[in-house]
């Protein structure tokens, strides 16, 4: 399945803050959205992997906030 986020309160706040530790904090390679993420696939299925397609920071506002793929590898 592919997740795709085109509106994200947490991403607009840092954005519009000028917090790019912020992003990355919480959108960035292991970051709290991953972990967040894994540890829901783990709850349905062991076997199930999130991975970040697109994550900020984006190039425009218009842009999409994030695209996550979830697939269950066995």
């Amino acid at each position: 399945a592919i997740l795709t986020f085109t509106y994200c309160r947490s991403l607009f706040y840092f954005e519009r803050h000028g917090d790019a530790e912020g992003i990355r904090t919480m959108c960035g390679p292991g970051g709290f959205e991953e972990l967040a993420f894994e540890a829901i696939c783990k709850a349905f299925n062991p076997d199930m992997k999130a991975r970040a397609l697109k994550l900020p920071p984006r190039k425009s506002k218009d842009d999409t906030c994030c695209v996550w793929e979830f697939k269950v590898e066995r």
